[in-house]
């Protein structure tokens, strides 16, 4: 069953408000959709290399997951496992907003890069 408006709605905002705490930036959801306003003002200073900088890798990791699901939430394409093209479960996508794919083929694939390693 597809995700409904309004979960994407309450998934992007937990994507946006995680973003917003690993670049270390106040967020109100109410003020800020879309990070606009304010937000865009507070984070004006910092260039790209400085942000690299600041962040500890796991933070970067994290920080490109979290925009990688952005990303495909604006292209339409959030939710849906880019292994076997199932829908992936609301609640995972709860637990895991940044979820690529559903948990069977997660569990595939960590098996695989298992056995290579």
């Amino acid at each position: 069953m597809p995700l409904t408006k309004k979960q994407l709605t309450e998934l992007k905002e937990l994507l946006l408000q995680e973003k917003a705490n690993l670049m270390g930036i106040k967020w109100n959801p109410e003020t800020d959709a879309g990070f606009g306003g304010d937000l865009v003002d507070q984070s004006t200073g910092l260039t790209e290399q400085e942000l690299r900088l600041e962040l500890a890798e796991h933070d970067r990791e994290r920080l490109l997951e979290v925009e990688e699901a952005l990303k495909r939430h604006d292209e339409g394409t959030y939710g849906i496992c880019l292994e076997s093209g199932e829908e992936i479960p609301y609640a995972r996508l709860k637990a895991v907003p940044t979820a690529k794919y559903t948990i069977q083929c997660q569990e595939m694939l960590e098996r695989r890069r298992f056995i290579r390693d």
